[in-house]
């Protein structure tokens, strides 16, 4: 039999963007190809168990990459019944499984609404489901907070002053685009 209990192989496309895991992938001397993460994907949603609800979580983020918005609005419906519904079967119980309550946090905010905070700035793509009409949130990023607001067809950004610095010295990126940011000024971006 070939069972995987968790979904510990597709883990690393959920932790890294596929950008950096194609560079690792390369610094180890292997090729990434565009297949290589929908053949994954495929093998091991047939053989996990899904013995962690943390599964769920990278099954539904994998989805996403995929443009599968169906399924992994599917699997996030299960992310965010998993604790109320006691899916598992006599854990919740215990206490709350505090590690899929923060997945389901990050397939929003990184899944759905697309930031990815890395060490050079900010990257935002989204992906919103259909049925959402806007997401909204603030975010600290490296000593600034930054309010963002994103529908299908814009992203709005402010990012707070501090101090008498007005240009945010960080790398912006939205919709592929990388842009620079005064704090205290609002910011428009159209799809």
């Amino acid at each position: 039999y070939k069972v995987a209990k968790q979904a510990d192989v597709l883990m690393i496309f959920y932790l890294l963007p596929l950008e950096e895991v194609r560079a690792v992938f390369q610094r180890m001397g292997y090729r990434l190809t565009a297949q290589a993460l929908k053949r994954n994907y495929e093998y091991y949603v047939q053989r996990t168990s899904h013995g962690s609800t943390l599964s769920r979580v990278v099954h539904c983020y994998i989805a996403l990459l995929l443009g599968r918005m169906k399924e992994s609005w599917k699997w996030y419906t299960e992310v965010l019944r998993s604790d109320l519904y006691d899916i598992q079967g006599g854990t919740t119980a215990e206490g709350i499984h505090t590690g899929v309550m923060g997945g389901s946090l990050a397939i929003a905010l990184q899944g759905y609404a697309g930031v990815y905070c890395g060490g050079n700035g900010i990257s935002i793509m989204p992906r919103l489901p259909g049925h959402w009409k806007q997401i909204a949130f603030r975010l600290l990023y490296r000593g600034y907070w930054i309010s963002v607001s994103i529908t299908h067809t814009k992203v709005l950004l402010t990012v707070e002053s501090r101090g008498k610095r007005k240009l945010f010295p960080y790398a912006v990126k939205v919709y592929g685009i990388e842009r620079k940011i005064t704090a205290g000024k609002r910011y428009t971006f159209k799809k």
